[in-house]
């Protein structure tokens, strides 16, 4: 996508000039000023749809092609007339304004996107939740929806009487088995803190390690192995895993009790 947006900020200057030039030759005596407006839209346009770096670069190439290919003398960059100066000036300002603006809302726009597929993720994990009963099946539920969410390996490991944990379940064979991962997993559930892959507390572990910590004690952990460790400790991801690992805790929970 990033490689698509320099090569769309580079190509649109070039398709604005070749519309800028077919119009001037229809209509010889268009103003050259006008012809600015042509570009900025072509700034609109990569901005929108490819982001603030793309979009800056199409601002200043807009600059340069305009420059060179209709303020006299043509095909130079030279400048004989000063006033032009100012025009470049403004025509670069007005642009790189347009591109932040653009790309600001095109990213408020994403976040919104994603806000609301959080809640909807959510939503139907903590709904199937609610019609599941047994530990075991809780387990089995919560797991296929965090693997859902986060796209991520996903082991759930539960606490007996002796608050010792084991694996209930797990989308491969591999995760939270290893004697140093059920050490790292068994400090999270003591200390009711994150630890593993990506935090600072035993950072060598194969996975993310969560406690399901309930109102009334820890039930358990929640395991995570992403190819992109710091992905899931994103501000946005902590925030979501927080409440999925919260709902869950809950779940287990509410059938013990029950």
């Amino acid at each position: 996508q990033l490689r698509r947006g320099w090569l769309w900020g580079a190509i649109t200057p070039a398709i604005c000039t070749l519309l800028a030039a077919g119009l001037l030759a229809v209509w010889p005596t268009f103003a050259l000023a006008n012809l600015v407006m042509i570009y900025l839209v072509g700034v609109v346009y990569v901005s929108s749809r490819y982001g603030r770096p793309a979009a800056v670069l199409a601002s200043v190439l807009s600059v340069a092609a305009f420059d060179f290919s209709f303020v006299p003398p043509r095909f130079t960059f030279a400048v004989h007339d000063t006033q032009y100066l100012l025009t470049f000036a403004v025509m670069l300002g007005v642009a790189l304004l347009i591109a932040t603006l653009t790309s600001r809302i095109r990213e408020q726009a994403e976040a919104s996107r994603q806000r609301e597929r959080r809640t909807e993720a959510l939503y139907r994990m903590t709904d199937a939740l609610a019609g599941t009963n047994g530990l075991q099946g809780l387990a089995d539920t919560a797991m296929r929806h965090v693997q859902e969410i986060f796209q991520s390996r996903i082991a759930v490991l539960l606490s007996d009487e002796s608050k010792a944990l084991t694996v209930r379940a797990a989308s491969d064979d591999t995760i939270g088995r290893s004697s140093k991962d059920a050490g790292v997993a068994q400090w999270a559930f003591d200390h009711r803190q994150m630890a593993g892959r990506g935090t600072d507390t035993l950072p060598a572990a194969e996975a993310l390690y969560v406690p399901l910590a309930a109102s009334h004690g820890p039930v358990g952990v929640l395991a995570l192995h992403h190819d992109d460790p710091a992905h899931l400790l994103a501000p946005a991801q902590r925030q979501l895993l927080e409440a999925v690992v919260d709902q869950i805790a809950l779940a287990m929970e509410r059938d013990q009790l029950a």
